[in-house]
């Protein structure tokens, strides 16, 4: 009895030096805010918008959240991957400001560009929705600028200053656009949200931009990594948005849109618990990029304490979803509850599977695998979300993406394998290179 209970003790000790370890509870705190606050805003719009609006709203969401990953051309994944090689302060600022600017520039064409086929492809259902997404787009442009400029800190060792801009941002977020949406209406709501990631960083970043930078540096190798990586995260997020971008681009009604949106929410809100530690680690990660005993390490003690946390959320979550649903969104979504108890089933094989390898992939420089990963996932996913959706609705949507997490989980599982045969080992694994 007395050896169980130190075990247990044991175990949840050692869950919190994991937690404090560089500044993680900071990163995790941050990471938990951002998710909160999006989950929260959501909400909000919920109450305050009717079903129809707010399945235009999920519909435009969607499809700028598949984007964002992949605005700047992955210049601010790139920024951490060459700044944590660089040792000179200065040759960090330079990367910096070439991130901005360079990746600005790719940003504008990006939206140019994805403007023009949404509009020509026939994307857009009603006016309504129209007008949202000519606002919204340019988000991808004003957080771009911003999480390069919160992510300079992490390459100067400083992951405090890192959450602690996160945080700010996820506050302010949630008290201006709330009360931009209570007091006015959905579109400064929406203008909002454009604008207080550019200005957060102006006022975050003022002290930095004393410096003074040599010419704009163009590193090819630099921008073929960012690109690789990025258009693996877009790749990645269009697939889990992909569901919804379909569903508007089949004419779904929107209230149906926003009665599946709903019920997302609640399910992919808990991506956030693995995902902060994932973050956490990626510079980790990268120094012991080959070292095969310390990856397998890793994903050990990343399956023993998320298999727990799973253990504890599956199956409280079946058991009171359904009543914390309507709770928080009202009865008119109340239809939404066969739906989360389909897309829960996956959770364990995004959480375990695909979120693990596809970041170890990105930490270690393999980032190609994980577009291979993306591709063959997306021509899988496509028609079958197509047909299921066209046959079945929301409820076929669902279904579709319960089996392609599964399916895109083993995939990155075998590419990891895969990854680890073609190294070797080089001693121990290094615990503070890189960090504070």
């Amino acid at each position: 009895m007395f050896s169980s209970i130190m075990g247990k003790m044991n175990l949840f000790n050692n869950i919190k030096k994991k937690i404090w370890l560089r500044d993680g509870h900071l990163i995790i705190l941050a990471h938990m805010l951002d998710k909160l606050i999006n989950f929260i805003l959501m909400i909000i719009a919920a109450r305050y918008m009717n079903l129809a609006m707010y399945g235009n709203f999920s519909y435009v969401k969607s499809l700028v959240a598949s984007v964002t990953p992949f605005s700047g051309f992955g210049g601010n994944h790139a920024l951490l991957r060459f700044g944590m090689d660089s040792e000179a302060h200065k040759e960090k600022y330079n990367i910096l400001v070439s991130s901005l600017v360079y990746g600005a520039v790719f940003t504008l064409l990006l939206i140019f560009a994805i403007k023009l086929f949404l509009n020509l492809g026939g994307f857009m259902e009603n006016d309504a929705m129209k007008k949202m997404f000519d606002i919204y787009i340019f988000f991808i442009l004003s957080y771009y600028i911003f999480d390069v400029g919160r992510n300079y800190y992490r390459i100067l060792g400083d992951n405090s200053k890192y959450a602690w801009i996160s945080i700010r941002y996820s506050v302010l977020t949630l008290l201006v656009s709330s009360l931009a949406l209570i007091f006015f209406d959905a579109f400064i709501f929406i203008i909002v949200l454009v604008i207080l990631p550019i200005l957060l960083f102006v006022f975050e970043n003022k002290n930095i931009f004393r410096m003074k930078s040599e010419n704009l540096q163009w590193n090819p190798l630099f921008w073929r990594y960012g690109f690789t990586i990025g258009l693996g995260a877009f790749l990645n997020q269009f697939f889990l948005q992909s569901d919804i971008i379909i569903q508007g681009y089949l004419g779904i009604n929107p209230e149906a849109i926003a009665q599946y949106k709903v019920a997302t929410l609640l399910v992919y809100t808990f991506l956030f618990i693995p995902n902060a530690f994932l973050v956490r680690d990626f510079t980790l990660i990268s120094a012991n990029a080959k070292n095969s005993i310390f990856l397998k390490k890793y994903v050990y003690e990343y399956w023993k304490y998320s298999g727990l946390v799973l253990l504890f959320i599956i199956p409280s979550f079946f058991l009171f979803s359904d009543k914390i649903l309507i709770l928080l969104f009202g009865d008119k979504f109340q239809n939404s509850l066969s739906i989360q108890n389909i897309l829960i089933c996956g959770l364990a094989s995004m959480v375990l599977l695909r979120m693990l390898f596809g970041n170890i992939l990105n930490a270690v420089g393999k980032a190609k695998l994980n577009v291979i990963n993306a591709v063959v996932t997306i021509i899988l996913a496509l028609p079958l979300l197509f047909w299921l959706t066209k046959y079945y609705g929301i409820l076929g949507t669902a279904y579709g993406m319960l089996g392609m997490f599964f399916v895109s989980g083993l995939i990155s599982l075998g590419m990891f394998l895969y990854y680890l045969r073609t190294i070797s080992t080089i001693g121990g694994f290094h615990e503070t290179t890189h960090h504070r």
